[in-house]
């Protein structure tokens, strides 16, 4: 069963790893992971005190899912990891858990250079806009 791992890499990079690798800037990505089995999860940083990142399942899909909360108190673990099982042969990143908005959609194409995304991304882009 594949198996990826979310996590924070710094306070503006989400890092997925395992069976699916891929890196979002926390910026341009703004909140939203989407996963092929339905897995909705919200990325957030710093939104309590003392607190890196925390990734919550908004809608659950059909992977296992297990979050391993960061600890705080040691001083080198600033995010929550997140472990999804299951359908989660792609992840996709936008501002909404409804999918890409408008200005998802407008941003991605503001600075577009094909050589910067996988098959994989581009081939979930035009998926999306044909739909």
């Amino acid at each position: 069963m594949p198996t990826v791992e979310i996590y924070g890499a710094s306070d503006d990079v989400i890092e997925v790893s395992g069976d699916v690798r891929d890196e979002f800037d926390a910026i341009d990505c703004l909140k939203y992971l989407h996963f092929p089995d339905g897995t909705i999860v919200e990325a957030s940083y710093g939104q309590e005190a003392d607190k890196g990142w925390q990734f919550t399942v908004v809608h659950e899909g059909t992977a296992t899912v297990k979050v391993l909360p960061a600890k705080y108190d040691d001083g080198g673990h600033y995010t929550d990891r997140l472990r999804l099982t299951g359908d989660v042969g792609s992840v996709e990143c936008w501002g909404s858990a409804e999918g890409p908005t408008a200005d998802d959609i407008s941003g991605f194409f503001e600075d577009f250079d094909s050589s910067d995304y996988t098959i994989e991304q581009l081939t979930a882009a035009r998926r999306i806009l044909t739909a």
